[in-house]
């Protein structure tokens, strides 16, 4: 009688370990066809222009100044960042900003980049980046002129 009790007993756990083992592999199921992060998929170089207008504060002077530039961007600290910089006809123009992508977004807050004693220029900027277009809007004030650089880049 004991046999047939213990036998009965492994049945009713049976179901239990069943249970229990379908759980424990739909955890471990990674799926390969997920979409790569808008971040990893957007580094690299752009090419295109920069439209540049604005002038000095204290002269009224005004500029409207057309160019062929590269965009390099590079991974940032952060899942949705971007450190982004723009090489122009006379190398680099600004050292590397960083970006936040949300969605089609891309968003560069107000940053101080210093490039010597008293040398200080502000940067921020709003944009897009849908596919390989990159479109942004950034502006510049380097404490003697306030300038709008209009960007348009396509990825190489």
């Amino acid at each position: 009688m004991n046999y047939t009790k213990s036998i009965t007993l492994r049945f009713q756990f049976l179901p239990v370990l069943f249970i229990l083992l379908i759980i424990g592999l739909a955890g471990c199921n990674k799926n390969s066809d997920d979409p790569e992060p808008i971040t990893t998929s957007s580094i690299g170089k752009y090419a295109g222009k920069m439209v540049t207008t604005g002038g000095l504060t204290n002269q009224g002077s005004a500029i409207v100044q057309t160019m062929a530039i590269t965009v390099e961007m590079t991974s940032g600290s952060k899942e949705n960042e971007v450190r982004w910089k723009i090489i122009g006809p006379f190398g680099d123009y600004n050292d590397p900003l960083t970006a936040t992508i949300d969605g089609t977004k891309f968003t560069t807050q107000s940053q101080k980049l210093t490039y010597g004693p008293g040398d200080e220029v502000v940067f921020e900027g709003t944009g897009t980046l849908i596919g390989q277009q990159l479109t942004v809007t950034l502006r510049e004030d380097d404490g003697q002129g306030q300038y709008t650089h209009e960007i348009t880049a396509t990825r190489k």
